[in-house]
């Protein structure tokens, strides 16, 4: 579903329109397999991803020591994340009858679809914020080789609504929000 390189997570922190493109791009995405259509607030989105980007530089330079060069994905996609969930980039939220030939579908039954697009529709921000940064991470996890084990996401949908919940509360940190998703990578490395 999103594009990647193994430098593409570290280019949308200086581009902007790159980031943007590809994140709304999967926001269609998900919400077209659910029929719903979004609008979104560039401007708020332009604020969340400049955001990002400082926060990133902070910890870079005054969490870690200052021959770091660049924070790990999993660190940048907590950051990421943090951001998204704490802002209303997304203006409205309807259902919507795509005309045209649908290139995403919902693959699971009647109820599922119906729980899923009640879950988005009442936490928008942070439900599609967070599986996009997963996802993200995911494609960095999937593709590591210094790591014994192979990758096993270890998300359940009990500790899912758990995270969800968490960042809908909107009295989250930072730190917390990357040790959480840490925790769900956890390898021995080689």
């Amino acid at each position: 579903m999103i594009s990647f390189e193994p430098d593409t997570l570290y280019d949308w922190l200086s581009d902007y329109d790159s980031f943007a493109y590809a994140f709304k791009r999967y926001c269609f995405q998900i919400t077209q397999a659910l029929s719903l259509a979004i609008d979104f607030d560039s401007n708020t989105l332009k604020l969340v991803h400049e955001k990002w980007s400082a926060d990133c530089e902070i910890w870079r330079t005054q969490h870690f020591p200052q021959d770091t060069e660049a924070l790990s994905h999993a660190k940048v996609g907590a950051l990421l994340l943090y951001n998204l969930a704490l802002n209303p980039y997304i203006s409205t939220v309807r259902l919507h009858d795509f005309k045209e030939e649908l290139q995403y579908r919902f693959t699971g039954n009647g109820p599922q679809l119906e729980a899923a697009r009640a879950d988005l529709i009442a936490a928008r921000e942070v439900v599609l914020a967070f599986d996009f940064c997963l996802a993200v991470i995911c494609w960095y996890e999937e593709n590591r080789v210094d790591r014994k084990e192979l990758f096993v996401l270890r998300l359940t949908p009990e500790l899912r609504h758990d995270i969800l919940s968490y960042l809908v509360s909107r009295q989250t940190d930072p730190k917390a929000i990357y040790l959480i998703l840490e925790c769900l990578f956890i390898r021995s490395s080689k």
